[in-house]
């Protein structure tokens, strides 16, 4: 088959928009699974719910397979005190507290290739 000149550019053409729009579609795929691995739990709440037990509760996340829980006590350095598993489901309770001190938590989204997401924000405080 004899192509013209015209229609060999307009092929050409063609075959490069073709790449270029495959070559995105693969970019932004990988680019929304690699930012879905690093959010955070988002509405973490501590409640208390005995003198000495806080209950942590929170909104997990799509791709996490454990979070990692992260104390303070009385505005101190934080401290990793748990680990929760997906499959667990959205909560975690702190127990053998101390009564009349702040207690804040902040969590990490982990994935099953030990991707691990910031730290949440803000701090979820109670004093049980």
């Amino acid at each position: 088959m004899n192509m013209t000149p015209r229609r060999r550019r307009m092929v050409l053409v063609g075959l490069i928009v073709l790449g270029v729009g495959a070559a995105t579609a693969f970019a932004l795929t990988a680019f929304q699974e690699n930012l879905l691995y690093y959010y955070p739990p988002t509405d973490v709440t501590a409640t208390r719910t005995s003198p000495t037990r806080i209950r942590i509760d929170f909104t997990q996340g799509t791709n996490a397979f454990k979070y990692y829980v992260y104390e303070s006590r009385a505005g101190g350095p934080y401290t990793n005190v748990a680990t929760v598993l997906q499959s667990s489901g959205p909560s975690t309770i702190r127990a053998n507290l101390s009564t009349s001190v702040e207690y804040c938590y902040r969590l990490q989204a982990v994935t099953a290739s030990n991707q691990v997401s910031p730290r949440s924000l803000p701090p979820a405080c109670a004093t049980p």
